[in-house]
């Protein structure tokens, strides 16, 4: 789930929320009941972008946020336990029906319970 709910702040800027909430469904990645790697459902971290955008866009939409993950996994295996935050941008132009754009941001960890420590790209596009 991500939802997407927007915030008039002033009359030149919004506040953009931008919520992933991982439902996971993942398989075992070797057959058997015995399987140290066995299947895991459940909740993955929740991460969370709060975008700053001007209220009157032109052609391109975009965004600058702060973006972190808290860690709200159900079973260790579905996420990094770990507290992450970092920057990430937002632009987009919608062509009729189509919206295309692109999101990019990057996470250190800060704090938490898992082993590894987490310095974690993401970008996507549509």
């Amino acid at each position: 789930m991500q939802p997407v709910i927007p915030f008039h702040l002033t009359e030149n800027w919004n506040l953009i929320t931008r919520t992933v909430v991982p439902i996971i469904d993942q398989p075992s990645l070797f057959p058997g009941p015995d399987s140290v790697w066995g299947s895991a459902w459940g909740l993955g971290d929740i991460n969370p972008s709060l975008f700053l955008s001007p209220a009157r866009p032109g052609a391109i939409v975009w965004g600058v946020a702060p973006t972190f993950t808290l860690p709200t996994v159900t079973d260790s295996r579905l996420g990094s336990g770990k507290f992450s935050l970092g920057p990430s941008a937002v632009a987009l132009t919608i062509q009729g029906p189509c919206v295309l754009g692109a999101l990019i941001n990057n996470q250190w960890s800060i704090a938490g319970w898992g082993k590894k420590d987490v310095n974690q790209m993401l970008s996507s596009r549509s």
